[in-house]
């Protein structure tokens, strides 16, 4: 196995063994391997080995070189003459810097794709490859400086990729002394500037940031008569506080549902709250059991009076009760920072600077933001604006008696659809003709579905599947079968019933858990605390605690 190296001095490695080069071997085998793999001429070398000041034997010379160097190699066929000189010839990844260039742009395309961590573990690796400056000793000869200064480049440029990965992964503190080193030996380099301005101030090192600026803003005036390029001078007043400014107006509502039915108290309730005056900032809890149409019901809201918050709407879900993890509140910072135009890079990674970042950007702003989905009133808390003019929407499955208490928050608890309103949206769901031709069946269906919208979609649905059913055969399905299993669609697991309780049920403690199924055992409608107690052997004062976590 043969291996060349350039990233520091040159060497030339056979299986695994540094071979011992003489210095003139050692200085011809640095041009060679600069050309890599193309030829170099005879006079070439000789202005390269003796710097313009030959002696007369200088072509045998080389000729011997070449042969020393060949038998070093062990493979005669390695330098060929080629074009009045000779050509080394050399496989990619047996050098070095084409091994540096390959691992970057390895960890270029894992950036793209998100995978930080790979990125920066690719690029300590070629980082790693080396050893010192690239063809040290031959920088001053002219077939090999322009790669020098080349290769120099890739390796700031390298560095500097993995300073912003570390930045972005919230390694504030560690990035500063490597950043510190790289900016003494390149003191004119203002990316590597910037970094380490963001590296202090997010480490709460605020004024030591601002005076890297002040160092930097002296040396450019003082050397090049410049001012440091606007990139940094943003930086610098983001170290200083001053927010950067929303560019487009954003509009991030999903689409509206255009069969949306009833509610109109609610949405009056709503249009209330929109036009609410003398808090400093209006927040709407919209409570209810999953799948009865919260999400809908807000968004649909928010479509109607988007006109009323000209600075934009924001939405983010925050996942409360899908099947993974609820969204961090610090991801859901990041996402709404990056919505309102903050670059991924400068997204705090700290949860309470995010969110004072977040209230800044939002002040002497009127926004509506909708908060789907949320689990917690903890999770909520850190994306509420600070201002007037702003107005939050926040819908869980959730009471959210946190918010109310500690944070102002008028709570909607939605309730289950009339059954006017389930027949209406029948109607539009699967038409006016098939729901008329059987209205008491279709009433069934309402009924069975127990004023649940998604229940009533997810039935619609499998009736429009099936035309040649009809709707007193599909009621009797539903009744006489296993109402949640039947009331699932193929293809799409997230649309079901049983999916959206399963997902309540499992959110609930373990006590409440086991409380719920105890209350089947009661034979009513009806029961007390007290009951609950005796059922699960425990006091009154830990059933209620139960039962209000169910309710």
């Amino acid at each position: 196995m043969i291996e060349f190296e350039v990233l520091g001095g040159v060497r030339l490695r056979v299986d695994g063994a540094e071979v011992d080069l003489a210095p003139m071997p050692q200085r011809l085998l640095g041009l060679l391997l600069a050309k890599r793999g193309q030829s170099v001429k005879v006079d070439t070398m000789i202005d390269a080995l003796w710097e313009h000041d030959p002696p007369r034997t200088a072509r045998k010379t080389v000729r011997i070189y070449v042969y020393r160097l060949r038998a070093l190699i062990g493979d005669e066929s390695r330098i060929v003459r080629a074009d009045s000189g000779y050509r080394l010839n050399l496989k990619p990844e047996e050098l070095d810097a084409a091994r540096f260039e390959q691992l970057t742009t390895q960890a270029a395309q894992a950036r793209s794709r998100g995978d930080l961590e790979a990125a920066l573990c690719l690029l300590d690796k070629a980082l790693g490859l080396w050893r010192g400056p690239a063809f040290d000793g031959l920088d001053r000869v002219a077939e090999v400086s322009t790669l020098v200064s080349w290769l120099d480049e890739r390796r700031l440029t390298a560095f500097e990729d993995r300073v912003d990965i570390e930045l972005e992964l919230g390694r504030h503190a560690e990035a500063i002394g490597p950043l510190t080193r790289a900016v003494a030996e390149n003191p004119y380099r203002e990316r590597l500037r910037g970094q380490l301005m963001r590296a202090l101030h997010r480490s709460g090192r605020q004024a030591e940031a601002l005076d890297a600026y002040r160092q930097v803003r002296q040396l450019l005036a003082t050397e090049m008569g410049m001012e440091p390029h606007e990139e940094l001078q943003a930086i610098h007043r983001e170290v200083l506080g001053q927010v950067p400014t929303v560019g487009q107006v954003p509009r991030h509502l999903p689409h509206d549902v255009p069969d949306f039915v009833g509610r109109q108290q609610d949405l009056e309730w709503l249009d209330s709250m929109a036009g609410a005056r003398g808090t400093p900032l209006v927040i709407t809890a919209v409570a209810g059991a999953g799948g009865i149409g919260k999400t809908a019901l807000v968004l649909h809201w928010a479509h109607r009076v988007a006109e009323l918050f000209p600075d934009g709407q924001l939405y983010v879900n925050l996942r409360g009760y899908d099947s993974g993890s609820p969204l961090r509140p610090l991801d859901a910072l990041a996402h709404l920072l990056r919505c309102l135009g903050v670059q991924r890079g400068q997204v705090p990674s700290e949860v309470e600077v995010a969110s004072a970042l977040y209230r800044s950007l939002l002040a002497e702003r009127k926004m509506l933001v909708v908060l789907d989905n949320a689990c917690s009133a903890e999770q909520v808390r850190p994306l509420l604006p600070g201002v007037a003019g702003c107005r939050v929407v926040v819908t869980s499955r959730d009471r959210l008696s946190g918010l109310v208490a500690g944070d102002g928050a008028r709570r909607l608890t939605l309730g289950l659809l009339p059954d006017d309103n389930g027949l209406a949206l029948m109607r539009r769901l699967l038409g006016g003709q098939r729901v008329d031709a059987e209205p008491e069946a279709a009433a069934r269906v309402v009924a069975l579905c127990a004023g649940l919208p998604l229940a009533l979609r997810i039935a619609a649905a499998k009736l429009a599947d099936w035309p040649a059913m009809s709707l007193a055969e599909y009621a009797g399905d539903l009744s006489d079968g296993n109402r949640l299993a039947a009331l699932a669609l193929g293809g799409d697991e997230e649309r079901a019933v049983t999916v959206v309780i399963d997902r309540s049920h499992d959110s609930l403690p373990a006590a409440a858990q086991r409380a719920l199924r105890l209350l089947g055992l009661v034979p009513g409608p009806e029961f007390t605390a007290e009951a609950l107690a005796a059922l699960a052997g425990t006091s009154v004062a830990e059933a209620a605690s139960n039962l209000d976590a169910l309710a």
